[in-house]
């Protein structure tokens, strides 16, 4: 018997009597994806740009969005696009008698993803978003064969190409959790595992305005996902992949979009010929193909083909290959073991463990798992990605012989010198024994971030080197977190090269709505609405003498009040966050940009900015009126 056949016999051994004793795995995704494992770029939050990627200055995640074409023609269009986040880790826990068992995920399927949107460990390519239904069943209590629910959630969520994520709460109850009821699947029966009552209309909670309508009333709880999303003027139409078969409280799922309408009228039609294949059709009947798992190109076999309608009906194509992570090591990693995730070194010589602390239970190797290696663009030329031990990208070869590496560190919240500004995974999520209960596995560590990034021209020759200090302040169970910053540097060459940049952001507290019950999670999975945000930005000579700065205001559009609340609630989710006042500082003098808000609709009407100068002078005014009736 070999290395990987014991390996494998450990953990069927250390899984199969908890699965036979029902017990389930708890995702960090059951609840919403949690902001240190946000992805994508979304149009709150903090980010640095680095040409070819953005950093997430909130949870140090390196982002690509690498343009692919263009679909459409008259009146608008839309951009297909590859795309990764470094947010490829999570922990996982399951509860086996009295003890909670934790370990570290790599590519955690709970995460979700359209499977005509994923590519491979976090990546993803598209035009259109999708949606995304999640379950949450808070206060659980064991009643025969079934669970019952205290209460039963529902949260629904825009996912755009790039893993960004947009949250919708339903117009009934503007997504209070609600008592839970009765199924009424055959398989289930069960007495409190159902959510109630939550109509057809949702609406985003960012401040854009985006409204979901379902085309059948209540069909979102039920997992129908059929409907229109309307996002200023366009409209995005959703069909359910399969048909629904779990009460409310069990739902994760996607549906995908099938098309996308102007406000005149102009369509772009999504199609979908089998699982692995995408077709998008503009407006003068141009089909722009996606393939998955291509077997018949000339290339070889593809990971991902892209067909563009040419000059002349010549197709063009962008292809994108894929390889076992252990063939593309960036040069300076050069494992002479295999890798797995869990507490295996002691056991197997050959063994090296990414996360130590981490249970053996979920013990699996990872450096034989596929990863994207290569693009290659229209015009024949191509972008290499090589990875580090944690299967994250951690060198981009350009068309050009350039290169840009990152190095990333495990950012587990120690003192307030390591933590993120947009808070760590929380001690329930990835701590076994946690609140003084009886357990193994800590894998806190899979909050990885990036923390520099280095650029080489001609692919030999240093450039320039960028820095990211992340800090914060952390409540001991990583609940809360202020104080929250990240301070930016870029050298010359190596860090003892001449300092060319240094500023620190400054982000609000962060906050995560859940507790503990037998140290496992439990609540809505909310996050404080303030979460994430910049409020302060400036920049340092160096002699660390600030030279210049820039504030700004945040408040919600309104307080959160669920149906029968009395004052001021504790659960405060973003409400349509806003900017009250911009300010711009230069030595001791200020320029401010102050806007004023329409009262008493649901988004972020701006009915009035003032621009002062730097002497406090007002020297612009500029008013807006909105029309009120829908008559015209």
């Amino acid at each position: 018997m070999n290395i990987n056949q014991c390996l494998a016999l450990v953990s069927m051994m250390l899984v199969l009597p908890l699965m036979a004793a029902g017990q389930s795995v708890i995702s960090q995704y059951d609840r919403g994806t949690p902001p240190p494992h946000t992805a994508g770029v979304s149009a709150v939050g903090s980010y640095i740009s680095t040409d070819l990627g953005s950093i997430n200055l909130g949870n140090g995640a390196l982002n690509f969005n690498i343009p692919i074409t263009s679909v459409g023609g008259r009146g608008f269009w839309v951009p297909i696009t590859l795309n990764y986040s470094s947010k490829v880790w999570s922990g996982r826990k399951i509860r086996s008698g009295n003890q909670n068992l934790a370990w570290a995920k790599y590519d955690d399927p709970g995460q979700t993803e359209s499977p005509y949107n994923k590519l491979g460990p976090g990546w993803t390519v598209g035009a259109a978003p999708y949606l995304k239904v999640q379950g949450v069943g808070i206060s659980p209590a064991s009643n025969g064969s079934c669970t019952n629910y205290n209460q039963v959630l529902t949260k629904l969520t825009v996912v755009l190409p790039d893993k960004g994520e947009i949250e919708l709460r339903d117009d009934a109850t503007d997504g209070a959790p609600l008592n839970g009821g009765p199924d009424h699947y055959a398989a289930y029966g069960c007495p409190k595992d159902q959510d109630g009552y939550r109509g057809a209309i949702w609406h985003a909670t960012d401040g854009s305005g985006m409204v979901f309508k379902s085309t059948n009333d209540n069909g979102v709880v039920n997992g129908d996902l059929a409907g229109v999303l309307i996002v200023d003027g366009m409209r995005y139409q959703f069909e359910n992949l399969a048909p629904n078969t779990l009460p409310s409280a069990y739902m994760s799922f996607s549906a995908r979009c099938t098309s996308i309408t102007d406000r005149n009228g102009n369509v772009i039609t999504i199609g979908y010929p089998s699982a692995n294949e995408v077709d998008y059709t503009d407006q003068l009947g141009r089909t722009t193909k996606i393939e998955f798992n291509v077997t018949n190109d000339s290339a070889g076999a593809l990971a991902l083909r892209v067909t563009m309608p040419g000059y002349n009906n010549q197709p063009r194509y962008f292809k994108v290959k894929s390889d076992a992570m252990n063939q593309h090591w960036r040069a300076d990693y050069n494992p002479t073991q295999e890798i797995w995730n869990g507490d295996l070194e002691g056991l197997y010589p050959n063994v090296y463990s990414l996360f130590p602390a981490s249970d053996s239970t979920g013990a699996e190797r990872n450096d034989d798992k596929q990863v994207i290696y290569r693009v290659t663009l229209a015009d024949g030329r191509t972008l290499d990605f090589n990875y580090n031990l944690f299967g994250e990208v951690a060198e981009v070869v350009l068309p050009t012989g350039g290169k840009v590496q990152y190095d990333y560190s495990d950012l587990e919240y120690i003192s307030a010198q390591q933590a993120l500004p947009v808070g760590n995974s929380m001690t329930i999520e990835t701590v076994g024994p946690a609140g003084g209960g009886q357990g193994s596995g800590n894998v806190r560590a899979v909050d990885r971030a990036v923390t520099v990034r280095r650029t080489y021209p001609d692919g030999s020759t240093l450039e320039g080197t960028w820095t990211y200090a992340y800090s914060g302040t952390q409540s001991a169970d990583a609940t809360t977190t202020t104080n929250g910053s990240t301070e930016v540097k870029a050298y010359q060459g190596t860090t003892s090269g001449a300092l060319l940049l240094d500023q620190v952001h400054y982000f609000m507290t962060a906050q995560r709505y859940l507790t503990s019950l037998n140290g496992n999670p439990n609540g809505t999975g909310y996050s404080l609405w303030s979460t994430g945000l910049e409020y302060r930005n400036q920049r340092l000579d160096q002699n660390g003498i600030v030279l210049t700065k820039e504030e700004r205001d945040w408040s919600q559009r309104a307080v959160v009040c669920w149906p029968g609340c009395v004052g001021t609630q504790t659960e405060q989710p973003a409400n349509d966050n806003r900017v009250d006042e911009e300010r711009k500082f230069l030595n001791t003098s200020s320029a401010r940009v102050h806007h004023t808000y329409q009262d008493g609709v649901p988004f972020n009407n701006v009915i009035k900015t003032e621009e002062h100068d730097f002497d406090d002078t007002l020297k612009r005014r500029t008013e807006t009126t909105y029309i009120t009736t829908n008559s015209y």
